[in-house]
């Protein structure tokens, strides 16, 4: 029984070793300026965490535990059957208790690694928007510069300019939080949409 709960424990680790490499990869894509949202990952990379440590806590509990009483056992060469029973009932509940805790992290595996695919796809798919939000950002500024040529003082402009870039910066660092209806695409499609306006009002009189 020892070497069987052993072994249970034994492909637990493997598993939440693998987990926790997944964990590391993930965060591994954040914080790069390129568009991956940070607090959404960073909030399941937590609970992750969480779970792995619960999971880890709960294997090493288990098996302890059970070991504990087999040495009792083995050091009492008179086991009776009640013992006998007890420590079979101890094996079975460890036992449940370590597929439980194998299931849930083999679940969070596959869960992080279908994330990460989906980050690692991101940053391309966002490249050719924050590209031209990028160009038409600086293409702002020349708008801005020219109407103050002509005598504008293009305050109002300068400062949704300047809230622009700002909100751009943020996205690319990641900072917000994207939904199943408004994904980071249309995050970008957005404000990409908002720099276009501006332009439309700066090259409109009276602006």
């Amino acid at each position: 029984m020892v070497d069987e709960l052993g072994e249970e424990r034994r492909n637990v680790d493997r598993l939440l070793d693998r987990l926790d490499d997944e964990v590391k990869r993930v965060a591994a894509l954040l914080g790069r300026g390129d568009g991956v949202p940070r607090g959404i990952v960073e909030t399941l990379l937590d609970d992750a965490k969480r779970t792995f440590d619960r999971a880890e806590d709960e294997a090493k509990r288990q098996h302890r535990t059970f070991q504990d009483l087999a040495r009792a056992a083995a050091a009492d060469r008179r086991v009776d059957a009640r013992e006998m029973a007890t420590l079979q009932s101890e094996f079975d509940d460890g036992m449940s208790a370590l597929r439980e805790v194998f299931g849930e992290a083999e679940a969070l595996l596959s869960a992080l690694q279908g994330l990460r695919g989906k980050l690692e796809e991101l940053p391309e798919k966002l490249r050719p928007v924050r590209g031209r939000i990028h160009a038409a950002l600086e293409a702002a500024r020349r708008d801005l510069e020219s109407l103050r040529r002509g005598g504008a003082s293009g305050f109002g402009h300068e400062a949704e300019l300047t809230r622009l870039t700002e909100r751009l910066t943020a996205l690319e660092q990641g900072s917000y939080h994207p939904t199943v209806e408004n994904g980071p695409p249309r995050h970008f499609a957005e404000l990409e949409a908002e720099v276009a306006a501006l332009r439309d009002a700066m090259a409109t009189p009276d602006h």
